[in-house]
């Protein structure tokens, strides 16, 4: 019984993890944050925050919590939306890789998939960029389902990940931009 409890330990730790760092981001204000970590720290503390989610979109600290939170102190939201993509991009490297080199571990069923995408690749060779850069800049989902799809189908690295980290400028710099002016927002409502 007491092995059971233990083997759950590394789990409930980081759950823990991201729910206290999650609130310590929604409840304590902005200005307070950047005094704490300071600016030019801020900006170094979202790109490592952003490079774990990256990495892993279930064991970190949503990177989006941070983003608004050093918006709302004032920090520039097109440098944050540059920095944040910028970490995210590097740490969805590491997912293509997995996918990449880890396609030898997918059973023959599975192979369907590295077929599909090689066929679309060959028969929409312009599409794809768009839907790349769609993605990052539109869809609030992990750039994961696309990093480690296309790096099992052997997809050229700079072609997805060029227009999907653009992509996600965009998307960090809109989240930089209207998440400060919804935190303000919210704040006046409840202050």
């Amino acid at each position: 019984m007491r092995k059971r409890n233990i083997q759950w330990a590394p789990l409930i730790s980081i759950a823990l993890f991201i729910v206290s760092m999650s609130l310590i981001f929604a409840f304590t204000s902005p200005e307070r944050v950047v005094e704490y970590i300071g600016i030019g720290n801020g900006y170094l503390f979202l790109f490592i925050i952003a490079f774990l989610s990256g990495l892993s979109t279930f064991t970190t600290v949503p990177y989006q919590v941070v983003l608004v939170t050093l918006a709302a102190s004032g920090l520039n939201p097109l440098l944050l939306g540059i920095i944040a993509a910028s970490g995210v991009a590097i740490g969805d490297t590491l997912s293509y890789h997995l996918g990449y080199y880890g396609r030898a571990l997918i059973p023959e069923k599975g192979a369907w998939i590295q077929q599909k995408i090689q066929h679309l690749a060959a028969t929409q060779p312009r599409l794809l960029p768009l839907i790349f850069f769609g993605w990052g800049a539109f869809v609030p989902l992990s750039n994961d389902v696309l990093t480690i799809s296309f790096g099992i189908a052997r997809y050229p690295f700079f072609k997805l990940m060029t227009p999907l980290w653009l992509g996600t400028i965009v998307f960090c710099s809109m989240i930089a931009y209207f998440g400060d002016q919804i935190f303000w927002s919210l704040r006046g409502l409840f202050s």
